[in-house]
């Protein structure tokens, strides 16, 4: 069989994608997206926050551009600030509502470590 670079023909055939999900072909290799054609009502909050992130850090609930959505979305380069401010501010009153919680507060403490770990540089481990 001759090589192809067709993303098709690189994606075994036992994918199953779920719906509303696809495969596209970016330089860095084969990138799963969501087609964003659910019920927005429907969608998990992770999503409906998306570009940001919540967690708790410095005793406190936070809001920040989640470093996942570099390589996905183009709002990114803008920051926050960049945001439609009342999109940010409604994500800031989910993450107060949730850190009321105990539960969902640390939930949102394993957030902020689960993203320091994905911006620690590997070499300045234990820093």
């Amino acid at each position: 069989m001759a090589a192809c670079c067709c993303i098709r023909a690189r994606r075994p055939a036992i994918i199953d994608l779920p719906a509303g999900f696809s495969l596209r072909e970016v330089p860095e290799g084969i990138l799963l997206t969501c087609e964003g054609s659910c019920e927005r009502h429907t969608r998990p909050l992770a999503c409906r926050v998306f570009p940001l992130a919540l967690t708790w850090a410095d005793n406190r609930p936070r809001v920040l551009p989640d470093p996942r959505a570099w390589p996905l979305c183009p709002l990114m380069p803008s920051g926050i600030r960049g945001l439609r401010q009342d999109f940010v501010e409604k994500a800031r009153q989910a993450a107060e509502l949730l850190t009321a919680h105990p539960r969902q507060r640390a939930f949102l403490e394993l957030q902020q470590r689960l993203l320091t770990a994905f911006t620690q540089i590997p070499w300045q481990e234990g820093d």
